[in-house]
């Protein structure tokens, strides 16, 4: 397969479509998660594991990806992965037990994670820092819609057909997108800068990547202002529709008016980074995000009544993550570019677990008080800051980077 040095148009639509349809696999049948309890006679208690072996698989195979793709290359790591996907949730409209639920949520969750992990190797591959930072912003942007706009699809699909429909429309989705990525998506990494294949490179890769400091630090940045969105979107329905009455259906658009503002920030940095650097807008983003945090916190102590002032403080938030998570990203995958793939896969976990915790500890703490909710968020994005802080004097952190990626390869 001829290599491509230039992402195209259609080759990043693809890799969006690609994340689209893997963010999605878990929000489009949560609506449906007590059918599913019903259809197979067992408690919420297991059906709940169907969710977590999905992230606990992800957890696995993003490391595993990463640099199976800098030794064979993007193209043929990232079609296994969609074949994969495509075929488990074809096998899921099937399964006759919780139990074999549970275990194709797991393979469809191992095949998920190369979606995340090729594309952004892939963007680093073919863009300099300011055309990968825009990029990147459209990516997350995705991400953020996921929440708002697959649980309504699925609410209808399971309400008008039954649940399993949801998995045939994941599967033929990912389907036609893997036709389509077969025929039309170019290899991004020549065999010239390919690496063998060894438990020895691997391990001495992640190693350089675990005792980088920057790394971590941009990484659980990236980790933690994730669990920040993600606590308000797994705690608040728990809160608006339980506490305050507001009806299910309405749910949504406090969730949609968030991801406006999400993505006005996203669109804006991509406007800025033109004239701004990738560190100063993080910077700026982070900022955003401890302020909103902090204006959550006091509208969880002023007005716990009202939803739509609740959502409005949360939306500076928002606006500070669209800022931010492409510019993370963008300077996580620069430490070490010899191995992005590595890079991209170990910071997948770390967000996935940062999320996992952060939402974790709100469940524990929440006891139907909005404020639980509000000082966790708030408490994420104010390490975040701390984190910022402790990297700002790094190197002098913006005009180190290209030194930050020298570290060596086996």
């Amino acid at each position: 397969m001829p290599t491509s040095k230039v992402l195209t148009t259609g080759a990043f639509i693809l890799l969006i479509l690609i994340l689209g349809i893997v963010e999605s696999a878990t929000d489009m049948y949560v609506p449906s998660l007590p059918l599913i309890a019903l259809d197979f006679a067992t408690s919420a208690e297991a059906v709940a594991l169907t969710v977590s072996a999905y992230f606990f698989a992800f957890c696995i195979m993003a490391p595993i990806y990463g640099p199976l793709s800098d030794a064979l290359g993007r193209r043929r790591v990232l079609l296994f992965g969609l074949l994969m996907f495509t075929m488990c949730s074809l096998l899921c409209v099937f399964a006759d037990t919780i139990g074999m639920f549970i275990f194709l949520r797991f393979l469809q969750g191992a095949g998920a994670a190369v979606g995340w992990v090729i594309g952004l190797a892939i963007i680093k591959d073919t863009t300099d820092t300011q055309k990968s930072v825009s990029m990147l912003s459209m990516m997350h942007t995705v991400v953020a819609l996921a929440p708002a706009i697959a649980p309504i699809l699925g609410g209808y699909v399971g309400s008008f057909w039954h649940w399993r429909a949801t998995f045939g429309i994941m599967a033929t989705g990912a389907l036609l997108i893997g036709c389509f990525s077969f025929f039309c998506l170019k290899e991004t990494l020549p065999p010239s800068r390919r690496h063998p294949l060894s438990l020895r490179s691997i391990t001495t890769n992640y190693q350089h990547l675990l005792g980088n400091k920057k790394f971590l630090g941009y990484a659980f940045i990236s980790g933690l202002l994730f669990a920040g969105w993600m606590i308000n979107v797994a705690m608040t329905p728990f809160y608006y529709v339980d506490c305050l009455g507001v009806p299910a259906c309405y749910f949504g658009y406090f969730q949609t008016f968030l991801v406006i503002l999400y993505m006005l920030g996203a669109y804006l940095n991509r406007r800025a980074i033109a004239v701004i650097s990738s560190t100063q807008l993080l910077s700026i983003g982070i900022k955003f995000c401890f302020a909103g945090g902090g204006c959550v916190v006091l509208c969880a102590l002023l007005f716990p009544q009202s939803p739509w002032i609740l959502t409005f403080a949360m939306s500076i938030y928002s606006f500070g993550a669209g800022i931010s998570f492409a510019n993370t990203s963008n300077q996580a995958l620069s430490i070490l570019p010899q191995a992005r793939g590595s890079c991209a896969g170990l910071l997948s976990v770390v967000e996935m677990l940062c999320c996992a915790l952060a939402v974790w500890i709100a469940g524990m703490i929440y006891q139907d008080s909005y404020i639980a909710v509000a000082l966790c968020i708030w408490g994420c994005a104010g390490i975040c800051l701390w984190i910022w802080k402790m990297l700002a004097p790094c190197e002098g952190l913006a005009t180190s980077q290209g030194k930050a990626g020298t570290a060596l390869m086996p």
